[in-house]
């Protein structure tokens, strides 16, 4: 969230109920993913497992963040390590408290960074959050500064859409 990317949490039951590959893409629902972000884990499921060998295949991005599941479906396996080695991008192997900036680059990398917004000292300026989602044929980016203070940052979004860009004030409705 401090780097602005906005990004949604995964569910092994809901990508086994829900999942599907499509064009390179992992589907859920009614979301589709270019890239699959795993965090540390110690645990995955076979189904999980496969869902993800067929989004790779497909051409579909994964990047392993800290620890890989070293159980499959709670049982003692190596083949989910040797899924990484195989089809996915290792961004920090070992203990689970590490900086993030390494993943941060790499999702940038790999063009999952469509916002970026820096303080006029070129320092992040990470109390703004960003949240993206296409509706309707458009796409909108919301952004929010959490902070109790104003803050100024120079924002940069860059996504492959045609159209125009609207500004809406979300304290009057307005739109320019």
């Amino acid at each position: 969230l401090d780097a602005q990317i906005d990004f949604d949490y995964g569910d092994e039951e809901l990508m086994a109920a829900h999942g599907s590959v499509d064009g390179g893409r992992l589907r859920i629902g009614e979301m589709s993913y270019a890239t699959v972000v795993v965090p540390p884990s110690i645990n995955m499921r076979a189904t999980t497992l496969a869902r993800l060998r067929n989004f790779a295949r497909a051409g579909g991005s994964i990047m392993f963040v800290g620890s890989v599941a070293h159980l499959l479906d709670g049982e003692p396996s190596d083949e989910v390590r040797a899924f990484v080695d195989e089809y996915a991008r290792r961004v920090v192997d070992g203990p689970d408290h590490f900086d993030y900036r390494g993943a941060i680059d790499a999702v940038t990398e790999l063009g999952g960074r469509t916002v970026t917004a820096h303080g006029a000292d070129g320092a992040d300026v990470p109390q703004l959050k960003v949240h993206r989602r296409r509706w309707d044929g458009c796409e909108i980016v919301y952004l929010a500064n959490v902070s109790r203070d104003a803050i100024s940052a120079n924002v940069a979004v860059s996504f492959d859409v045609d159209g125009t860009v609207e500004e809406w004030a979300p304290d009057t409705g307005e739109t320019r």
